[in-house]
């Protein structure tokens, strides 16, 4: 079928935990990735949101684009924060949760602090 046919650099996750999976293991290997999600009101298997937010966060990926693929599922885009990008109010949040509850990775908290280090934490984004 013609919706089941993903784009180049699509990844479906069933729920949370397998997202967090793929980014442990291709975290360092991946320039970004469209996660498939689940658009409102379908029963595609997928992690929501926030869980799909929280968890790139603590391997240090970042959110950006979103596309449409079919009725049941949308597209959003992950990929690694680059060096110099200015953290938001919610994702700063977002990522102090996370240390909270001990869920940042390595690759994660390395992003948090040196965004801190160098000023980038605070500053507004463009």
């Amino acid at each position: 079928m013609p919706g089941d046919t993903l784009p180049p650099h699509a990844v479906e996750a069933a729920d949370r935990a397998a997202w967090r999976r793929w980014l442990s293991r291709h975290q360092g290997q991946a320039n970004g990735v469209w996660l498939v999600m689940a658009r409102k009101g379908s029963d595609h298997e997928a992690p929501t949101l926030d869980e799909a937010i929280d968890e790139a966060l603590c391997f240090g990926w970042i959110d950006s684009k979103q596309g449409r693929l079919d009725e049941r599922r949308s597209l959003l885009w992950f990929a690694p924060r680059k060096p110099k990008s200015a953290w938001s109010g919610p994702h700063q949040r977002r990522a102090e949760a996370l240390e909270a509850a001990g869920l940042m990775e390595p690759a994660g908290q390395a992003k948090v602090d040196e965004a801190r280090r160098s000023g980038l934490w605070h500053k507004p984004p463009a």
